[in-house]
């Protein structure tokens, strides 16, 4: 009888981007006198940056949070934070002290995705990086990224996660119909092509402000399956 041949271990496979980068999406107040929690749009991408992360696609995550509403009572990226503790520890995981970088004082998107770029040069990341963002940002994102020169790929976060849950992807089908949703997508379209006619954004980052001052922004409500105000 032959002796069983004993293999080698695997070699461990290499994190494919330096780090999951995350923006953020301010907070919902979503019933009057309700208190503010963590927006859906920041819950999607938070939930989908962890489940790459917990797939090993980069050691770390790094939040780019903000206060983008002026009735948010924190910086939302405290909330993503301890949202991402939470499901590793669901899982019995844990980050290490490391795997998750918090930047604050982004006021939009604009600033967001300029601030990450310094996040990656301060923290010596030369690998790629990988941004995560939600599908209402589908052409803002991946334009500002290359006007700013980030060495980095994307992924919209209703994507990873309806790749992974088809009862989430049940759900965003009916988000994606929703009419309110489908004139945010329009405002979308409008910012992203003045980003081809305004070398600074400042036009862009002007309309952006006002229009989520005075109206808040339409975020799904979706234990009711319609669309409500942020607050």
């Amino acid at each position: 009888m032959t002796e069983p041949i004993e293999l080698p271990p695997a070699p461990e496979r290499a994190p494919s981007y330096g780090a999951i980068v995350i923006p953020s999406y301010g907070m919902s107040k979503w019933e009057t006198g309700s208190e503010y929690r963590l927006s859906f749009f920041s819950g999607v991408v938070t939930r989908a940056a962890y489940e790459l992360w917990k797939k090993g696609v980069a050691p770390r995550i790094i939040i780019e949070g903000a206060k983008i509403f002026p009735g948010d009572p924190n910086n939302d990226g405290d909330l993503m934070k301890q949202f991402l503790v939470k499901l590793a520890e669901n899982d019995g995981l844990e980050f290490p002290e490391d795997s998750i970088v918090q930047r604050r004082d982004n006021k939009n998107t604009y600033t967001q995705i300029a601030d990450a770029k310094s996040a990656v040069q301060e923290l010596g990341i030369t690998q790629k990086v990988l941004t995560v963002y939600c599908d209402l940002h589908e052409l803002r994102v991946p334009a500002l990224i290359r006007k700013y020169g980030i060495n980095s790929d994307t992924r919209v976060a209703e994507e990873v996660l309806s790749e992974k849950y088809p009862a989430f992807a049940e759900v965003w089908n009916l988000i994606k119909s929703d009419p309110s949703y489908k004139r945010t997508k329009a405002m979308e379209f409008v910012l992203f092509m003045l980003l081809k006619i305004d070398p600074y954004d400042t036009f862009a980052r002007f309309i952006s402000s006002k229009r989520f001052k005075s109206k808040g922004a339409d975020v799904p409500d979706v234990r009711h399956r319609r669309t409500v105000r942020s607050y």
